[in-house]
């Protein structure tokens, strides 16, 4: 659902982005680029470096690969469609090598029946099903060189070290994210997401990435995990809601967990309480707050289980256990948390919709649940509801793989949140725990007038921290960061009594201010631009009920009113379109298009309450009312079709709010005066009328009223404003 709001002062609409709603404050249209919420700091994007994200451990549908020490990949379990990477297609119970990766691989990813490996140097090997081959293939088409990917369900994204996102494969759900259904072979650039990307995650048929903090998703969302408040698919990166200072993402087959400004808090699929809520059974299309969790230090999910490491050590889980998946010893799927057996203080986790694998900060690699294919790689087909310790041997070359020494920010089960990691040695040796969050800030010059300070704080320190601005003139007081005047990049330093040390990165930014095209197209006194704003995705509509010109600035006609559509492109704000009434009296004096908007994807709706004609623009009823829908092709905007109410009567005010959600529409009449059967008059008692569309036209559901002893009184003014979500 995307809300719109609307304002009475002229030329309002400082518009900054607040839990994917677009608040007016005055005189002008500002956009904060890459947010879909307004947190209590604003976030242009810039473009950023992205290290290789090292992920030692990865699971897919009944196998595992991880790194070795020696930098090389070893893979066991299921091989049916050459997941295993080895040339064959036969299942191995022992550890072997994916042709050519015995050295130089820093990270794996595993997903439905493939895997890929990126190599030191930023170069993506792929093998199994997605890529249709059974041993590793090098990615070509891709910009430079990779930092992680993302191994869905036959598709393949990539995000670069120049934070850029690329996908390739199957596209049934939107999954590329390129704004078709199309499949393609080769990658392609995620539609309007650019660059500044800093983590990416995903699975089944769904990604999600972190930029300025804030998560964006596309692809599946009929379980409601892409978190925008509607269960439906999106081809394009819509914003999750209600998240802001992001500093953790992780995915599981149909939901997604982000540690966001410190809260635990989950979207999506909750068939077997995997959200974290203490409830089971159906979904949530917008984020909750685990409360199964009593302290998170840090987010670890995949399958259909979301665990937590807690400040303590341990690792605790919720949702799906017919397989022993949560490692407590049982196989009962829970809604509250419990502890996985035998586990504790992990550097790397990963889970399948059936199996869990850890890396522990020494080294210790273990595994548990189903092991029906030997994907736990203990040599057997013994499933355990325990962790089992491995110590795995590649068997194509009978070297020891050995135990994993990596120690590092703990990579959540298909989490990727960049930080460095050491070299592998032969044995495992302790190293820097220190984290320090957030691990990157965005916030405004000392001389703007939003957001410009921020606060750090550190996990894992030994004894107390202190903080330094290594590179930056900002300033510190403790652990609050004051930002300079100017647009900088700051490095704030954490450093622990056992000289640890761990750093975060300050983008210091600025808003970009929208306005009227000017000339022709608009910005003249009283236009009221800013009335009334509404968001989705990449794009962004702003009204004027002031605007006294058509689209191609003539036909002055006074407030008629008009729209002005702005889209997002390499980080930045521009208009697209002017929208304006069309049709037979669809245009007249004082109308003042635009007291109500609403966006969802290309559809866009406008009220306009002080409308006097029907559809055909006929039967003249003061203002009775309208709203007029919109729809985009090949990025044109054209009109679809006049709504009006199917039982006018003058001063109805159908259109003072509207709200769309996909194939459904809510338009609210705050004057009108009749029930749903059209009998029993009020004066002024209000309704709204639900539409939906069919083979592209739209037509009236129901009218809603309020119900109840004394629901409905003179004077009430029900659908002032309304809001719609899902059914």
């Amino acid at each position: 659902m995307f809300k719109s709001h609307e304002f009475t002062l002229n030329g309002i609409a400082e518009f900054f982005m607040s839990q994917f709603v677009l608040v007016s404050l005055a005189l002008a249209a500002f956009l904060v680029t890459g947010c879909s919420s307004l947190p209590e700091e604003s976030a242009v994007v810039e473009a950023v470096s992205v290290g290789v994200i090292e992920n030692r451990v990865s699971a897919g549908d009944g196998f595992t690969c991880f790194v070795t020490d020696a930098g090389g990949v070893a893979c066991v379990g299921e091989n049916t469609k050459g997941q295993l990477g080895n040339g064959t297609t036969d299942q191995s119970l022992s550890f072997v090598t994916p042709s050519g990766l015995s050295s130089g691989v820093s990270a794996v990813r595993a997903g439905g029946s493939t895997a890929c490996a990126i190599k030191t140097a930023g170069d993506l090997l792929c093998w199994g099903a997605t890529i249709d081959s059974s041993e590793p293939v090098k990615v070509t088409g891709l910009p430079g060189a990779v930092a992680d990917a993302v191994v869905g369900d036959d598709f393949i994204c990539a995000l670069t070290q120049a934070s850029a996102v690329y996908c390739w494969g199957s596209n049934e759900a939107g999954q590329l994210g390129r704004g078709n259904l199309s499949s393609s072979s080769t990658p392609e650039v995620v539609s309007g997401l650019g660059s500044g990307v800093t983590s990416l995650v995903g699975a089944g048929k769904q990604v999600c990435a972190v930029q300025a903090e804030l998560v964006y998703c596309w692809g599946a969302g009929t379980a409601g995990q892409l978190g925008n408040g509607v269960s439906q698919n999106s081809s394009t990166p819509v914003g999750v809601l209600g998240l802001n200072s992001v500093s953790e993402l992780t995915a599981g087959d149909a939901h997604f967990c982000a540690k966001s400004a410190g809260t635990l808090k989950c979207w999506g699929d909750n068939t077997y309480g995997q959200l974290g809520n203490g409830l089971d059974g159906g979904s949530s299309n917008t984020p909750v707050t685990a409360t199964a969790f009593s302290t998170v230090s840090q987010v670890l999910a995949g399958g259909d289980q979301t665990c937590v490491q807690t400040t303590s050590g341990e690792v605790q889980c919720v949702g799906r256990n017919d397989k022993g998946q949560l490692g407590n010893g049982t196989t009962t799927s829970t809604t509250s948390a419990v502890t996985v057996s035998g586990v504790t203080s992990i550097s790397q986790f990963t889970a399948s919709g059936e199996h869990a694998c850890s890396i522990a900060a020494l080294g210790t690699f273990s595994c548990w649940g189903d092991n029906s294919t030997g994907q736990l790689g203990d040599g057997t087909t013994t499933s355990h509801t325990t962790a089992v310790t491995v110590t795995p041997t590649v068997s194509s070359s009978g070297s020891s793989a050995g135990n994993s020494s990596v120690v590092e920010t703990p990579s959540t089960g298909e989490t990727a949140t960049p930080s460095p990691s050491p070299s592998p040695s032969p044995s495992p040796s302790p190293t820097s725990s220190l984290v320090i969050s957030p691990s990157s800030k965005y916030i405004g010059p000392s001389s703007a007038t939003f957001t410009r300070t921020a606060t750090f704080s550190v996990s894992g320190a030994i004894g107390s921290s202190t903080y330094a601005v290594t590179s930056g003139t900002g300033t510190l007081s403790g652990a609050t960061y004051t930002a300079p005047q100017s647009i900088a990049t700051e490095t704030v330093r954490a450093t622990d009594a056992g000289a640890q040390t761990a750093d975060a990165t300050v983008y210091v930014i600025a808003p970009q201010k929208l306005v009227e095209a000017g000339g022709s197209l608009g910005r003249f006194a009283n236009d009221k631009f800013g009335m009334a704003v509404a968001l989705s995705g990449n794009t962004a509509v702003v009204t004027a009920t002031g605007q006294a010109y058509d689209d191609s600035g003539a036909s002055s006609i006074s407030a008629v009113g008009a729209a002005f559509v702005f889209t997002r492109a390499s980080n930045s704000w521009a208009l697209q379109q002017k929208l304006i009434a069309s049709g037979t009296n669809a245009r007249v004096n004082s109308d003042q298009l635009g007291t109500s908007v609403s966006i969802s994807g290309d559809t866009i709706v406008v009220g306009v309450d002080g409308q006097d004609y029907d559809a055909a623009g006929a039967n003249f009823l003061n203002s009775a009312g309208a709203a007029f829908v919109f729809t985009r092709a090949a990025g044109v905007w054209a009109q679809q079709q006049k709504l009006v109410s199917n039982a006018r009567y003058s001063g109805d005010g159908f259109g003072k709010s509207v709200s769309i959600d996909g194939e459904t529409l809510v338009v609210g009449a705050w004057g009108d005066d009749y029930d749903e059967s059209g009998a029993n008059y009020i004066d002024g008692t209000g309704a709204a009328f639900v539409f939906t569309r069919a083979s592209g036209t739209w037509g009236v559901q129901q009218k809603i009223v309020a119900t109840g002893t004394n629901g409905r009184a003179g004077g009430d003014g029900f659908g002032i404003a309304v809001s719609l979500s899902g059914e």
